[in-house]
């Protein structure tokens, strides 16, 4: 509307006339019906009694004026999705507003005019419409795309994710011919809907026909920069920047280039490039004209001075601020010294009974944090016939001793091993962390926690986050650091490089440092899975393991796991195998050997199959082929994968990998194929020596 007249109307409801205006127009598509309506109901869009109220001539030429501009905007259905225009009466004819005077001597004289324009009522009148015109006014060509992705954002954020879609659609039926930035913006609302409604495979063909069918565009560079974040957060890297390069050199002046830019190179843990190349791509749009508070000009200065910072911003803003009272705690806390665990022993007694399997593994389900309750249900549960029939299994449920119910037990039926013991302080403040905090602890070696209770809940969040910041000594606490790792676990941005450096390295390095600095002088200490008390610090380690994995600090893992190994001897997750292929990377043959011969039965492809590549490179062939037998009998598959070059691509599981299977085999074809390679004359010895093994099993 043009007019400052109608802009200063006192509490004047202009979004709810035009909304009922085009309703009525929709009707029945009758200019004089529509003023007339308009003449009865104008009157009702003041919220109260406006002094203008009082002048019926100067109220009726207002509400004609105000009529024939809405109805001259209006797209109507009926005219082909075209305003019919209702000219201003020439100054001799009768005024529309049906005073019975000449235009010239009645509604003419009113100085103000409006003006609106057909795409602010667009929106109005697509929702109004039934939907197979709107679909018909969007095939017509005459609905601005600017005005089908309003609508459709303003569907999906009113949770109508399928109607945006459908709308969306239309505009990606046959051919585009003008493939611009508009319908850049309308492909990525559209790639939203279909992540929202769970659409994966619709939105990766609709990806591939742009890339496919269009020329060089935006368009097509905006599916290229789609499917680059797709592979990013699939964490192919390499596809990610191949999809990338191509959109750059499809329109590489896009605002959106730059940040996906930036992103895949924190993505890469190349941070300090990344500030670089943000201080380049504000340089560039500023001399494009970009001003710097136009997004995403912002965020490309917020990354030239810290890229991990401003990751943090927007990270934090999308999840509603969650992390934020983690991050300003850790911030506050960071230079606490570290405090001094001692180590202790505990005894455990084996189990030997049934009744004592009952007690040992309701006992130890609640020890990982399982309620009573549904402790008891899974012990009710027990297949003793199959307990009874498995030693090995009945010798690792082990029950607590306590020496008011077992009095001295047997030394040649109890285990003892030693664990970390907090300060007192920090033992007491454990305890009221568990008042608070809604996670138990995850089972067995998993890191997702137990149970269905959320911690990032804005309630729940508030209140461990408050017993954080009134009590920053939970900083010393390993258990207390355990369950903030196994929170961030729970973060919808985890896995987020920025997650990964602000809150979740502080927590996990705080854990591995209080650890190391106990065990300073017992370097030779264990502290092995089976003692409950291990299990948070040995968690923290694993974790802090993989942690550096994903920031590609090779070095750091393996050295954090071949720590895990000599503390906990039994290797609960399974580091040797990382172990295992990095020692035979770098030709530590004696140490690949050496780390076999503590597993060896294991099952573990990488175990036993190294093996045999470790004996082969010392010249023990004879030892070598023994460990083949072995490996053909264990893990056969294994052996197509190590001798081709190529070989083709097991689906994968989604669910998890199975020992024995294809996928396993293949993985270790992507990781040790070239190792094997590598040596001198092994691929050779491995096809005669396992034909021969083949042939003496036949015979």
């Amino acid at each position: 509307m043009d007019s400052d007249f109608y802009k200063e109307l006192p509490d004047f409801d202009i979004d709810g006339l035009l909304r009922h205006a085009v309703a009525e127009v929709l009707t029945h598509e009758d200019p004089q019906r529509f003023l007339a309506w308009l003449q009865r109901a104008f009157s009702t869009y003041f919220c109260f009694d406006a002094p203008i109220l009082a002048d019926e001539t100067v109220l009726r030429s207002m509400t004609t004026t105000l009529g024939r501009a809405i109805w001259n905007a209006i797209p109507l259905p009926g005219n082909n999705f075209c305003p019919k225009i209702l000219p201003q009466p020439e100054r001799g004819r009768p005024c529309l507003c049906g005073s019975g005077h000449t235009y010239s001597r009645c509604c003419g004289r009113l100085q103000n005019t409006v003006e609106i324009e057909s795409t602010a009522l667009w929106p109005l009148v697509l929702d109004h419409v039934p939907e197979q015109t709107r679909k018909r006014a969007v095939r017509s060509g005459r609905v601005p795309v600017e005005v089908i992705i309003n609508v459709a954002n303003e569907f999906q954020d009113n949770g109508h994710s399928k109607k945006a879609a459908v709308l969306l659609e239309l505009l990606f039926e046959g051919d585009i011919d003008t493939p611009d930035e508009a319908h850049d913006f309308a492909l990525n609302a559209l790639c939203n809907c279909y992540d929202d409604l769970g659409y994966i495979r619709k939105k990766m063909k609709l990806l591939q026909r742009m890339i496919e069918t269009l020329p060089r565009s935006p368009l097509r560079a905006g599916a290229w920069q789609r499917l680059s974040a797709i592979h990013m957060d699939e964490d192919d890297i390499p596809a990610a920047w191949n999809a990338f390069h191509i959109a750059q050199r499809d329109d590489p002046d896009s605002l959106g280039i730059g940040v996906l830019e930036l992103q895949l190179l924190v993505a890469d843990n190349k941070i300090e490039q990344a500030r670089q190349r943000a201080k380049f791509w504000v340089r560039r749009f500023r001399k494009l004209g970009y001003a710097d508070d136009v997004p995403p000009m912002d965020h490309l200065l917020g990354m030239a001075k810290d890229p991990l910072d401003a990751m943090t911003d927007i990270g934090m803003s999308i999840t509603g601020g969650a992390g934020e009272r983690l991050q300003v705690w850790l911030e506050r806390v960071t230079d606490r010294a570290l405090p001094r665990y001692e180590i202790g022993t505990e005894r455990q007694h084996l189990v030997t009974s049934r009744r004592e399997l009952y007690t040992a593994f309701g006992d130890h389900l609640r020890q990982m944090g399982v309620s009573r309750t549904q402790s008891d249900a899974s012990v009710a549960r027990i297949n003793l016939t199959a307990l009874d029939s498995n030693p090995q299994l009945r010798s690792r449920l082990i029950l607590r001793q306590s020496p008011d119910k077992h009095g001295d037990l047997d030394s040649a039926n109890a285990v003892v091993g030693q664990v970390l013991v907090p300060p007192q302080h920090v033992s007491a403040l454990s305890q009221r962390w568990r008042e608070v905090f809604p996670l138990g602890k995850p089972l067995s070696v998993l890191d997702e926690a137990f149970g269905s209770e959320y911690a990032w809940e804005l309630h729940v969040e508030e209140a461990w986050s408050t017993f954080l910041a009134e009590h920053p000594q939970a900083f010393d606490s390993l258990d207390i650091l355990d369950d903030l790792a196994t929170a961030l676990m729970q973060h919808p941005q985890f896995g987020a490089q920025w997650l990964d450096h602000i809150l979740l390295a502080p927590v996990l390095n705080r854990a591995h440092n209080i650890v190391a600095e106990s065990l300073v002088s017992r370097r030779d200490a264990k502290l092995i899975w089976g003692f409950t008390e291990n299990r948070p610090i040995l968690r923290s380690l694993a974790r802090l393991a993989l942690l550096h994995t994903r920031m590609d600090e090779e070095f750091e893992s393996e050295q954090l796991m071949q720590w895990l190994l000599a503390l906990n001897p039994e290797d609960n997750h399974g580091f040797r195998r990382y172990v295992m292929n990095g020692l035979l990377r770098r030709g530590e043959n004696e140490m690949a050997l050496a780390l076999s011969a503590r597993f060896p039965d294991d099952d573990q492809i990488e175990t036993c199959w190294g093996r045999v590549l470790a004996l082969y490179r010392l010249g023990k062939t004879e030892h070598a082929t023994l460990a083949l037998i072995a490996a053909l009998s264990l893990l056969p598959k294994v052996l197509r994968q190590i001798t081709h070059e190529r070989v083709r691509k097991p689906r994968m599981d989604a669910v998890g990998l199975q020992v024995n299977d294809d996928q396993q085999a293949w993985i270790y074809h992507q990781a040790m194929r070239q190792v094997w390679k590598s040596t001198p004359g092994v691929m050779a010895w491995l096809k005669t020596t396992a034909k021969s093994i083949h042939q003496g099993m036949q015979t």
